[in-house]
């Protein structure tokens, strides 16, 4: 697997779907175990929790002000 870094030109959800694709081949190149998603609003998280479920990768959901035990 070829390593690159990505840039984006700002932020936002617009990224999301391709920042999750890039997550998902990663994982599956099995040189990372675990992923932390930042969501403010939500639909990132959702969208992660989604095609991360889809693939096979645990996840975890962490509610403001709430912690989790790590994975």
């Amino acid at each position: 697997m070829q390593k690159q870094i990505v840039y984006f030109e700002g932020m936002g959800e617009k990224y999301s779907e391709e920042v999750l694709e890039i997550v998902k081949e990663r994982l599956g190149a099995g040189d990372i175990k675990k992923a932390v998603v930042a969501s403010t609003r939500g639909h990132t998280a959702k969208l992660a929790a989604k095609r991360l479920r889809e693939s096979g990768v645990q996840h975890r959901r962490c509610d403001e002000g709430l912690s989790v035990d790590p994975i």
